[in-house]
């Protein structure tokens, strides 16, 4: 069984958090527990889905999770965007970022099959 770093849309999710964390620290106080947690948990849950999809032996239900979060996260996004939590450059930049994810897994969809590994990470 492949780890799941190795599976590139979670390393893609995994990079989106890593870029996303200090963006949602400079969310107005109240908000961070708020609507900045809510993307953070979500973004958490897509890590959590495609890591199930790796170690499931039926993968499309923890799929179609990580891509019905996917959906979700962007309508947060769009919020956060809308309410001036961020500015329209993180805004895109987000959008390009889970629009590779999303690509990535709608892949997954499609195909119906598992997941095929990419090489670790140096």
């Amino acid at each position: 069984m492949p780890a799941p770093q190795n599976l590139l849309a979670f390393r893609k999710t995994e990079e989106f958090y890593i870029w996303l964390y200090p963006v949602l620290l400079r969310f107005p106080k109240a908000e961070r527990f708020v609507l900045g947690q809510r993307i953070e948990q979500r973004t958490i849950a897509i890590l959590e889905d495609l890591t199930e999809a790796i170690s499931e032996r039926y993968r499309v239900p923890a799929v179609k999770k990580a891509s019905l979060d996917l959906d979700v996260l962007r309508v947060l996004l769009r919020a956060a965007h809308s309410l001036k939590f961020i500015n329209t450059k993180q805004y895109g930049a987000a959008a390009t970022r889970l629009e590779d994810v999303g690509n990535l897994v709608g892949g997954l969809l499609r195909s119906g099959v598992a997941p095929a590994p990419v090489k670790p990470m140096a």
